[in-house]
């Protein structure tokens, strides 16, 4: 890894397992990248370090089913993810870590607890659900039911209350009613997200889904997708707002297109923008007051330069 911060930024995505063993029948990826494969935990502090030497400050753990990560620990044990974040943090200048994408039959107790314990880890969960019905998840191949998604959110909230939930939603799956609809939008309600992302079903060749019959008519599918993004983008907003003039810490990632403008990240995975005349910010850390809040990002003042 010969490169200069400049280069690449500092923040960086570190893959730590991949495949699927999940069959989710609207997901090629079992079938393309293979049974679930995890990286052995020496390796992956090897490539942190090293991702480290060249002045990255933020590490992204990258997995098609992240959570489900394990390995031999250092003790001889068998390690979760939560135990993983737990050793990375050690390494004095990796300041902030992340991870997606997650399954939430994988949401064990010790990776829940490091929400609450572990300050390096960023209070910032994305835990896709997909649908809110339970007759749709079941068609899915889920494995898991509304109610005890909702018992894991509740579990996480528990441990730290100010985490914030980001989550999957595929819209017109083959077979969903108005009512499976209906039971989607009052998920997003009872969860209340920072951010989501939501997509009409489509089908991908060589998935279960797409032999399913009963398939959802175009115009329904747009009508209820609509529907889904415009309660996500209220509460995405109303997420944001709630966050203006309070005070958050920032990797300064790039430099904004305006004049002495830059681009950081807060700890709960939103942009945030600022000005200085402080010409070498990038990969610092800048407490700022947040005063503006939109959409898609947030608008701060300098407190302090650290």
């Amino acid at each position: 890894l010969n490169i200069n911060i400049d280069e690449r930024g500092p923040s960086a995505f570190l893959t730590i397992q991949e495949g699927c063993d999940k069959f989710c029948t609207f997901c090629v990826v079992p079938y393309t990248r293979g049974a679930e494969y995890s990286r052995p935990l020496t390796s992956i502090i090897d490539e942190a370090n090293k991702l480290i030497d060249v002045g990255v400050k933020e590490i992204t753990l990258l997995g098609q089913n992240v959570n489900a990560w394990s390995s031999k620990g250092l003790d001889n044990q068998n390690w979760g993810l939560g135990r993983l974040i737990d050793e990375l943090a050690k390494i004095n200048e990796l300041k902030f870590i992340r991870y997606t994408t997650s399954h939430p039959l994988d949401m064990d107790i010790e990776l829940i607890k490091c929400h609450r314990d572990n300050k390096k880890l960023m209070p910032y969960l994305h835990l896709p659900i997909q649908s809110g019905s339970d007759k749709v998840l079941k068609m899915m191949n889920r494995k898991h039911t509304a109610k005890e998604y909702l018992k894991i959110i509740e579990k996480v909230r528990q441990y730290n209350p100010e985490i914030a939930i980001s989550g999957d939603f595929i819209v017109g799956f083959p077979g969903e009613t108005e009512k499976d609809h209906m039971s989607t939008l009052s998920l997003i309600q009872q969860v209340n997200y920072a951010q989501a992302y939501s997509f009409k079903y489509s089908k991908r060749p060589g998935t279960p889904g797409s032999v399913f019959l009963n398939h959802v008519d175009e115009e329904i599918k747009n009508s209820r997708l609509y529907e889904v993004q415009e309660l996500l983008r209220s509460q995405q907003l109303s997420f944001n707002k709630q966050t203006i003039n309070s005070s958050s810490k920032v990797l300064v990632l790039k430099k904004g297109k305006k004049k002495h403008q830059y681009i950081g990240r807060s700890p709960f995975n939103q942009s945030v923008y600022f000005s200085s005349k402080n010409k070498d910010l990038i990969g610092s850390f800048i407490d700022l007051n947040i005063t503006e809040a939109f959409q898609n990002s947030l608008k701060g003042n300098i407190l302090s330069d650290l």
